[in-house]
């Protein structure tokens, strides 16, 4: 029987973009998942747009937050409740391949050392126009290197193969955006090889993220390397964590 994938989907008032996210996890060609929707107490329409889709799709869980926790909560119980061999990560304001998790099962099933594989993608705009591809190395040794920097691999792109995992070992930390997907995949690295497709199989939605913005996380980012060092065995060039000063995400134009 093929192994069921579970999908994390956190959203906050995600009701402009909620409906071609979950259209396209709906419509995949691999159809064994599950589809667990972390709702951390929208004020939109994004409850009622939930409850239509779970009509039509009994695939579809929904965990309703009494109040707003954040998006790290929202992954911890997502993950929590997850009962798939393989777990995938999504953002509502993005869209998948049809063909995405099919892609990354088959390569989690041909390749038992490899513990997280993520893809290529297409960067699109508000209105959905695709301005632009991004790509990733796809060996280990290379993902390596800057996989803190977030020059390797997209979280939200990721499968993860639990079978290689320890118990809970997936529980995020209240990190700064976006380090505790970077801490995430840090944990992970003793446990199996990472990879990415080349194929673009997810459509991330464009942002503009100032360099004022990156200076400021440096101080987080900064105790994470140190942290690990010591508590993951993570050894990275220092220079590394500075990469994303002067070198942008990895993208070209459509």
């Amino acid at each position: 029987m093929e192994p069921l994938v579970s999908i994390i989907l956190p959203i906050r008032n995600a009701e402009k973009f909620l409906l071609n996210c979950i259209k396209s996890l709906i419509t995949q060609t691999y159809k064994n998942i599950e589809i667990i929707i972390v709702n951390d107490r929208s004020t939109d329409n994004s409850r009622s747009i939930l409850r239509k889709f779970r009509k039509r799709d009994k695939r579809i869980r929904i965990i309703q937050n009494k109040k707003q926790y954040g998006v790290t909560v929202c992954l911890n119980r997502g993950v929590k409740t997850a009962k798939g061999e393989f777990i995938a990560f999504m953002d509502a304001q993005d869209v998948c391949h049809r063909k995405r998790l099919q892609k990354q099962v088959a390569y989690l099933l041909a390749n038992s050392k490899t513990v997280v594989v993520g893809t290529s993608g297409v960067i699109i705009d508000k209105k959905s126009k695709k301005c632009g591809k991004f790509f990733f190395p796809k060996d280990n040794n290379s993902i390596y290197q800057t996989l803190m920097a977030g020059l390797s691999m997209q979280f939200e792109t990721a499968m993860v193969n639990t079978a290689l995992l320890p118990k809970d070992i997936i529980h995020f930390q209240k990190n700064t955006y976006p380090l505790f997907f970077s801490e995430m995949f840090v944990k992970l690295l003793p446990y199996g090889l990472f990879a990415n497709l080349d194929k673009p199989l997810y459509y991330k939605r464009q942002s503009k993220t100032r360099r004022w913005q990156k200076i400021k996380q440096y101080p987080s980012l900064l105790k994470l390397f140190l942290k690990s060092k010591t508590l993951y065995n993570y050894h990275p060039s220092f220079w590394s964590i500075f990469l994303p000063l002067i070198k942008q995400f990895p993208t070209t134009t459509a």
